[in-house]
């Protein structure tokens, strides 16, 4: 479009227009002040005068509505909400992490302590096989002992039987 108004006095700062929107302008008026003007469409000459008096209004600044502030203010409480899962997440990992580490330190005192154990118990069994050969060579010796002396009743015998025979 090349051309807002067919008025002599120029128009600036047109916004709007697109898709069936309204197109605002301002326009000059008494060579000197500036009023914000309205057309429903583009391409018809019809128009609202939406200010007027001595103003320098160049420009149109569009409210926003309701809805566009409710929306706004959806995404924000999305975004809070997205933040706080984030947030609710990375807790319940961190505490995972330190029960998962916890869980750890004490799998690794109980291996510790089953090892101790089973160290404990191997030396048990060797110490109780040290103890047998130990009682098996004292049974021997008291055996051969007890042999011996047998021996030498039997050899004392023997010689008194001898000597009484003779």
């Amino acid at each position: 479009m090349t051309k807002v108004t067919d008025g002599d006095q120029p128009c600036i700062t047109p916004y709007g227009g697109d898709n069936g929107k309204d197109l605002y302008f301002a326009v000059m008026e008494n060579n000197k002040y500036y009023n914000i003007y309205k057309k429903d469409n583009p391409f018809s000459s019809a128009m609202t005068q939406k200010t007027s008096g001595k103003n320098f209004n160049y420009s149109h600044k569009e409210a926003r509505t309701v809805e566009e502030v409710e929306e706004d203010e959806r995404r924000e409480r999305e975004e809070q909400a997205k933040i706080r899962q984030q947030q609710q997440v990375q807790k319940q990992q961190q505490q995972m992490m330190t029960q998962v580490q916890q869980e750890l330190q004490q799998f690794e005192q109980k291996k510790q302590a089953y090892e101790m154990l089973l160290q404990m118990q191997q030396q048990q069994q060797l110490f109780q096989q040290q103890m047998a050969l130990l009682m098996e060579q004292y049974r021997l010796q008291q055996q051969q002992q007890q042999e011996e002396e047998y021996e030498d009743e039997f050899e004392d015998d023997f010689e008194e039987f001898e000597e009484d025979e003779e």
